[in-house]
């Protein structure tokens, strides 16, 4: 059979076109290239959305205030590690593997506001 893109002799074309392997493989890198910045732009959406609606469920499921003064703006909540470590723990899975943990298992974090935690990280609360 011949390629109907190249006009080559070949013997294995792709089953679902009539088109050689090189020609098939040279059309998947010039679809890339043209779409990639639309590609990219949609999986950067998803992503901030996927991560926006991860927040919104750890809030609601540590309680929505902070623990220490009761301030309830969502934009001044953070997550706290009660013992510590939260740092390392945020290095060795990041921060999506740290609210998943904290969606199989809140015991051992908080919600405190920016202030109260940086009081809390430094000795004062």
């Amino acid at each position: 059979m011949t390629c109907k893109r190249c006009h080559t002799e070949v013997t294995d074309l792709f089953p679902s076109r009539s088109w050689c392997y090189d020609c098939e493989r040279h059309r998947n890198r010039e679809d890339y290239w043209k779409h990639r910045d639309k590609r990219r732009a949609y999986a950067n959406e998803y992503t901030r959305m996927r991560n926006a609606r991860l927040r919104e469920d750890v809030l609601d499921l540590l309680g929505g205030v902070c623990t220490s003064c009761g301030l309830s703006d969502r934009r001044l909540l953070g997550v706290d590690h009660i013992h510590g470590g939260g740092r390392a723990e945020t290095r060795a899975i990041g921060p999506h593997g740290v609210r998943s943990n904290i969606l199989k298992d809140p015991t051992g974090y908080q919600l405190l506001c920016s202030n109260c935690h940086t009081l809390k990280t430094k000795g004062y609360l």
